[in-house]
């Protein structure tokens, strides 16, 4: 039998017709073994990020955010509550007005019982923002307040806390719990809407009722279409419900909406004006100038992020030196287990980066 030769004292092949075609086949297996790579990256190596960001978070919570399940005998101090949530005379506390909080801050929890969903959500809902995990319209009023609060989530990627939105069905429960209380919602529907048409996901005006709306992409694995879930509150289930301040905080800068926070003639129970965030614009007839239509995780393109080019460089260039040191630290000792064993590691961390920076130029889908 013919002993095997090692791979660093094998004598060099002819460049000759046979060289060229086993150099091509050679290279369309490593491209094809970096995108399934990257493949993985998306799927779950964007979790590694956000599951090390949503320890962070509830951290943070623990201090601010109540443990405690909700009474069941808190209703309005003033007026009774209907069954959808409503006042039916009187008016509810209006929640104090804060200081508009940066994007990305911890908020609270949501957590739905039915398809296991338990995470901390922060403010907005750019790209950026929604990596943490499920992120508030900032534009639309908080959990426990009266209109309709708006969350959007990844649905394939960065964790998937959306993955199974698909699955829930009218009457399941969304509990959310922030710095007032504990608040359960009730499904009551779910809808597919074409990524323009955000007005099904923030309604332009407020009601007399707490609603709460999530969102992802639909398809599963796409970002073709937006997958939408309404849910209203269940009084008897929630601790204190509130007005929204008099003026919502600005939406996310490039995002449209008029600049007035209020629509005249729109009014809570009691007489009170309902405060409408800048996000609910009456749209337009150019999906560009309606409201969520800009610079959100519900839009963005290819290259959008053109910050990344440079990193995708540099990185790459670190990738070519590590294989490059490997190979001759290998032929060095004339073993290609030393090549392995030395460059495997920093390979692996160095294309995890470069895959970090190739996502930033996809399509933001969530």
């Amino acid at each position: 039998m013919r002993e095997r030769v090692p791979y660093f004292e094998r004598p060099r092949q002819p460049r000759d017709w046979r060289w060229w075609v086993g150099g091509f086949g050679r290279t369309l297996i490593v491209t094809g073994l970096l995108m399934f790579g990257f493949v993985a990256y998306q799927l779950w190596g964007t979790g590694i990020q956000t599951a090390r960001v949503q320890n962070e978070l509830r951290k943070q919570l623990e201090s601010v955010v109540p443990t405690l399940p909700p009474s069941t005998d808190t209703t309005a101090p003033t007026g009774d509550t209907t069954p959808d949530g409503g006042t039916t005379e009187g008016t509810l506390p209006r929640a104090e007005a804060a200081p508009a909080v940066p994007n990305g801050t911890a908020l609270g929890f949501i957590k739905i019982p039915s398809i296991d969903v338990d995470w901390a959500f922060v403010e907005g809902v750019k790209a950026r923002d929604i990596e943490k995990g499920p992120g508030h319209f900032r534009e639309s009023p908080m959990p426990g307040q009266i209109g309709n609060a708006a969350i959007a989530g990844h649905r394939t990627t960065h964790g998937q806390p959306f993955f199974d939105l698909d699955k829930v069905k009218p009457g399941d429960e969304i509990i959310t719990i922030t710095d007032t209380g504990t608040h359960v919602y009730e499904i009551t529907e779910s809808l597919v809407v074409s990524p323009t048409d955000y007005a099904e996901v923030v309604p332009p005006f407020m009601a007399d009722t707490a609603t709460l709306t999530l969102v992802t992409c639909t398809p599963v694995y796409t970002a073709r279409d937006r997958l939408v879930v309404r849910a209203v509150i269940v009084p008897e289930k929630s601790d204190q419900l509130f007005l929204p301040p008099s003026k919502l905080p600005e939406p996310d800068p490039g995002v449209g909406g008029p600049d007035d926070t209020t629509v005249p003639g729109t009014t809570l129970p009691g007489g009170t004006e309902a405060p409408v965030g800048d996000g609910g614009a009456t749209p337009t007839d150019d999906p560009a100038d309606d409201a969520f239509a800009d610079d959100t995780a519900f839009s963005g393109g290819w290259f959008d992020d053109m910050a990344a080019i440079p990193q995708i460089i540099g990185w790459g260039l670190i990738l070519v030196a590590i294989v490059m040191g490997a190979y001759l630290l290998g032929r060095h000792f004339r073993r290609l287990t030393v090549s392995v064993v030395a460059g495997v590691v920093p390979f692996v961390v160095a294309l995890y980066f470069w895959y970090e920076n190739i996502y930033r130029l996809l399509p933001p889908g969530l």
